[in-house]
């Protein structure tokens, strides 16, 4: 992993508000419900655009989790460097994938 994670641990869910407004929540281990975000109030934004960003910040510590995963990958797997390039070169999808995961930790901004 590249920096410890600091957002609220757990599942984050969708909770619909009212028409057209979400709520992302979050559970903790005691049972302690947490407002992570809310989206829609006082927007333009269709109900379905709205729906779709509330389901991609819900869905941000699974793939967070995904990609931490995936970047445990190690030189001698990464296809790049098979195919004769330079593992640690902006060509690299894995080095891509190690930058976005630090940034979403508070690392390299």
């Amino acid at each position: 992993m590249t920096n410890e994670t600091k957002h609220t641990p757990g599942k984050w869910y969708i909770h619909e508000r009212f028409p057209n407004s979400y709520a992302i929540i979050a559970d903790d281990a005691d049972g302690v419900r947490t407002n992570i975000a809310w989206l829609g109030q006082s927007t333009d934004k269709s109900n379905d655009e709205n729906l779709a960003n509330a389901r991609l910040i819900a869905h941000s510590p699974e793939l967070l989790k995904a990609l931490d995963t995936l970047t445990g990958t190690t030189c001698d797997d990464c296809v790049t460097l098979r195919e004769g390039g330079d593992c640690h070169t902006t060509h690299c999808a894995v080095y891509h994938f190690k930058q976005l995961i630090a940034r979403a930790k508070g690392g390299n901004k």
